[in-house]
């Protein structure tokens, strides 16, 4: 079952199979779902805190939840970008469950690797649009050797631990009510 927020329309995309949320009140009753995934979700929530407890509400007792959310994400789906959590606030956040697990997803390596591929995929991208091969596809063509080794590097940097994970690409959260 997909839940989403009601100006999805105003994104471009329609999935009639989707129930919508209204912000406030996740309309299925209390202790609905055994399982819950809510992936790259949290930072476009106004209300964080009472959207995680409406679905605590809905979760059954011992039903489980994973969410994902980005800590090194460029501002995006503007302007419903709201947040960058840290683990200290998650911890805040998901107090009120019987477990609460948070896992760093990559390191500053991967992270700034993710942003030098980021860069050049704009890069190349804006250089297809017509006259613009001298400011995207020119500089994305000469930085592709760079961004494969990018790409290497933040391999690597998750591979073999390279950085500190205090500048993640992001977190995974796993819940049990």
């Amino acid at each position: 079952i997909g839940l989403d927020i009601e100006p999805t329309p105003e994104f471009g995309y329609h999935n009639p199979n989707v129930t919508r949320y209204d912000g406030r009140t996740i309309p299925f009753p209390d202790e609905s779902f055994d399982f819950v995934i809510c992936s790259e979700v949290l930072e476009h929530v106004e209300g964080t805190a009472d959207f995680i407890l409406e679905i605590r509400r809905v979760l059954k007792t011992g039903g489980r939840a994973i969410f994902t959310l980005p800590w090194s994400a460029r501002y995006h789906n503007i302007p419903l970008d709201y947040y960058r959590f840290t683990p200290s606030s998650l911890e805040r956040i998901f107090a009120g469950f019987s477990s609460f697990e948070i896992h760093v997803r990559g390191t500053e390596v991967s992270a700034i690797a993710s942003k030098f591929v980021a860069l050049n995929a704009r890069l190349l991208l804006r250089g297809l649009r017509p006259m613009r091969w001298l400011t995207g596809l020119l500089p994305g063509l000469l930085l592709l050797p760079f961004t494969l080794i990018a790409v290497l590097f933040g391999h690597l940097g998750i591979s073999l631990g390279l950085g500190s994970d205090v500048d993640p690409l992001g977190y995974t959260i796993e819940i049990k009510k």
